[in-house]
């Protein structure tokens, strides 16, 4: 919602709060837009402040100061007091206009600043960083990164060119983030990472039942109990290998779900056509022997003497 917009909604509200025509429904959003916006608990005050100049009578209680001379002998004794009860009346409901501003605003104080603000909050510290990098918690404050064991809030890494980042939060679940990246993470009671771009592997320890460790990315929604992973993803796809443990991988375009086991990979793109199924990820061969009795091997093949896993050569 744009500020113009936001000031419309907020001076409806507040019309409807001072013609006694606030329903229940808009009382709720009145008490949220007061709590969580400083600008709006400005503009309330303004509004309230004006509405009760605006209902005060100047003239009648100038009136009260002249003196009984100058008034008509007749009408004195009567407008007088009916002067006196009007501007009593008035100033009670100045009082009582300016009791309500101010409780209104003592609640919305005390709930949003009598707390530590969770964008303040410690919830990861950091280990690690090579290269460009840089952080900006989600309040937007810029902090400049001094090393292993610094505090971070939450908040997002941009990485840039061949850089890399790793931090670890409470809990000792530790994330990686390498290449041009960026990353914003969060843990409100549940860790939640969103990748716009690069590479990110995570050591996940065991979370709570029911509250999954979330990976968010342009393509995929991934949840993670508790595991080992690597993930990467363009504004295209989004590729995840699952070392140990098991995810489960969402692919945003048409909600499909699928289950990545351990020694698997899968890829979530944005066309719904194509196949979500984890794979066993080739091997390359680290390792051949040959024969020198035998021909060398063709076209990168060792005729059936190639063996996966050793290094050893004849």
């Amino acid at each position: 919602m744009n500020e113009p917009t936001a000031h419309t909604e907020l001076d409806r509200l507040l019309n409807a709060s001072v013609d006694g025509e606030l329903s229940d429904s808009d009382e709720s959003t009145l008490q949220a837009l007061l709590r969580d916006d400083a600008a709006a608990r400005r503009r309330y005050l303004q509004f309230m402040q004006l509405h009760a100049e605006l209902h005060w009578d100047h003239g009648a209680a100038a009136s009260l100061l002249v003196t009984p001379e100058h008034e008509p002998s007749e009408f004195r004794r009567e407008d007088r007091n009916a002067r006196f009860r009007i501007g009593g009346w008035m100033l009670l409901a100045v009082a009582m206009g300016t009791l309500a501003a101010g409780w209104l605003m003592a609640v919305a104080y005390f709930h949003v600043e009598g707390q530590t603000s969770p964008a303040s909050t410690p919830i990861a510290r950091l280990e690690l960083t090579h290269g460009t990098v840089s952080f900006q918690s989600t309040h937007g404050e810029s902090l400049d990164l001094s090393g292993r064991g610094q505090t971070l809030p939450a908040g997002s890494l941009l990485l840039e060119g061949e850089s890399a980042a790793q931090w670890r939060f409470l809990d000792g679940t530790l994330i990686t983030v390498s290449g041009d990246a960026e990353v914003t993470f969060s843990d409100d009671g549940q860790k939640l990472l969103r990748v716009r771009h690069g590479i990110l592997t995570a050591e996940v320890e065991p979370q709570p039942s029911g509250v999954p460790l979330v990976v968010e990315t342009p393509t995929a929604r991934v949840e993670v109990l508790g595991t080992v992973f690597t993930l990467a993803t363009e504004s295209d796809q989004t590729r995840i290998n699952v070392v140990e443990g098991r995810v489960r991988l969402k692919r945003l375009v048409d909600g499909e779900t699928v289950e990545v086991p351990s020694e698997h990979s899968c890829v979530a793109s944005l066309d719904a056509r194509g196949e979500l199924q984890p794979k066993v990820p080739d091997r390359p061969a680290i390792g051949w022997q040959h024969r020198f009795a035998e021909p060398p091997p063709n076209a990168g093949r060792a005729n059936g003497c190639l063996r996966r896993g050793t290094s050893s050569r004849g």
